[in-house]
């Protein structure tokens, strides 16, 4: 890792307090500072006043469900281009990984690879270095004749998050002003997009609408 203050100042985001205090005792040795926090707005809270700290989080926490981290992610985290971004999970969702793994710096870390993964994660968030760990490689690599990722739409997005708040089409289309068939070809399009069939997008938007997600 770099040798700078950057390197050595960590916000560290799990639902789970053993994960937190494991996360502590391995960096100590780096003679790195920890800092905790319980939520996603006590992280946004934190960044907007010290932005020069090394983030490493999971997706989800004790008071947000899993779409809550991930938009996290993939939007809030455009506000800190120059803060480096670790994502340690436990999530074994094909789609969302597959998601997370699509963002060119993204860095990605299964719970269940070595520590020797960890380190490598935050040398490459450090170095803007696209990274994913051996087992998160292992579980996109599992879910092939997808056809090749693209990222979903501004539209798609809204339409995924009420479907994950448990609007049905049709209550969708009267929501947002639009004919039923424009919401269904937005919700064929993201299925599409994320190599899903019927079963397996039931299965993410449940993933989506849990706190303790599998």
């Amino acid at each position: 890792m770099k040798n700078n203050d950057q390197s050595r100042h960590f916000i560290l985001y799990d639902a789970m307090p053993w994960v937190g205090m494991g996360l502590e005792a391995f960096l100590r040795p780096l003679s790195a500072t920890t800092q905790p926090v319980a939520s996603l707005s006590e992280l946004k809270a934190i960044l907007m006043q010290q932005p020069r700290q090394t983030v490493i989080m999971e997706l989800y926490g004790a008071q947000e469900c899993l779409y809550d981290g991930l938009y996290f992610i993939l939007h809030e985290k455009a506000f800190w281009p120059n803060t480096p971004w670790v994502v340690l999970t436990d999530i074994e969702n094909h789609s969302v990984l597959r998601l997370l793994a699509s963002i060119p710096d993204s860095v990605l870390v299964s719970k269940r690879d070595g520590l020797e993964a960890i380190l490598d994660a935050i040398s490459a968030a450090h170095h803007a270095v696209h990274y994913l760990s051996p087992d998160i490689r292992r579980s996109i690599a599992g879910q092939q004749g997808s056809g090749a990722f693209r990222h979903l739409s501004g539209c798609e997005w809204r339409i995924l998050a009420l479907m994950a708040a448990g609007f049905s089409a049709k209550s969708i289309a009267t929501t947002t002003y639009r004919s039923y068939k424009t919401v269904s070809t937005h919700k064929l399009n993201i299925m599409h997009k994320l190599g899903l069939n019927q079963s397996g997008f039931i299965h993410l938007l449940l993933s989506l609408r849990t706190r303790w997600p599998c």
